[in-house]
């Protein structure tokens, strides 16, 4: 699926996360609604509407520009509480923006921070939700367990956690695909991605996306930036496997969505 090419990121904060501080963002960023497509909102949307409850706690790790956290709290109640985890200052901007006069803006706190150092405030009483959409891959087997021990701690017996399907779930090449994106205005965009498989520091094989955003007036290009970011792929099973340790559970038949259980 196209929709996993899109997030970026270029550097390792430690050497398991990627920096999404890094120069991939500030180039992605502003093509990032423009190139999105509708039918992957759509389809995560669906998901999110079946399992989310209007009630409790949510925690986003990645919210990106807002384009889920907007969803999410359309279906919250009052005294529900979304915290909206980003640690890119550029991606953090968009988010505010869009979200800013929401009618349910009095329960987001977007949190400066990432997946692994952000935390809630003391007097939360424990996690309903953990959203995680477009992040995953960014984190790798040893950063993937920190994440779980970190987070599933603070689910209530009951909780939720929510991903978007990965692709691909294997390191595989990828030959270049065009995702036609929006028009606004004069001007259409459109993005390529294709990707290459490449060792991590620990010698196991990964995956290199390369990301062009091209611009056009009718048919002529006026602009076109890359990007490349590595990207760890995992498959569901595996997910299944690194959280049946701490008593989470797969949820079958999820439209759009990978979903888990907390059963203690």
């Amino acid at each position: 699926m196209v929709d996993d090419m899109i997030a970026t990121g270029s550097q390792f904060a430690d050497p398991h996360v990627a920096d999404q501080h890094s120069e991939g963002y500030a180039t992605n960023a502003q093509y990032y609604e423009l190139i999105f497509p509708d039918e992957v909102i759509e389809s995560v949307g669906a998901g999110l509407t079946q399992l989310l409850s209007s009630t409790g706690t949510v925690v986003e790790v990645g919210a990106g520009t807002g384009m889920f956290t907007r969803l999410i709290l359309d279906r919250l109640s009052a005294g529900a509480e979304v915290f909206a985890v980003e640690p890119s200052p550029v991606m953090r901007a968009a988010l505010a923006t869009r979200l800013a006069h929401h009618p349910r803006a009095d329960g987001l706190t977007i949190i400066d921070a990432d997946g692994l150092t952000a935390t809630l405030p003391p007097d939360i009483g424990g996690v309903d939700t953990l959203v995680l959409l477009h992040v995953l891959s960014h984190f790798s087997p040893e950063a993937r367990a920190r994440l779980w021990s970190i987070w599933i701690p603070q689910l209530v017996d009951g909780g939720l956690i929510v991903a978007d399907p990965l692709w691909p779930e294997q390191p595989m090449p990828v030959p270049a695909m065009v995702q036609p994106g929006r028009i606004l205005g004069r001007r259409r965009y459109e993005s390529c991605c294709e990707a290459t498989v490449h060792d991590d520091p620990a010698g196991r094989p990964m995956v290199q996306w390369r990301m062009t955003y091209r611009t056009y007036e009718a048919d002529r290009l006026v602009g076109e930036d890359s990007v490349c970011f590595p990207a760890h792929v995992v498959s569901r099973a595996t997910i299944d496997s690194e959280l049946v340790d701490y008593g989470v559970v797969p949820i079958a038949d999820v439209a759009g969505v990978w979903a888990w259980r907390v059963s203690r």
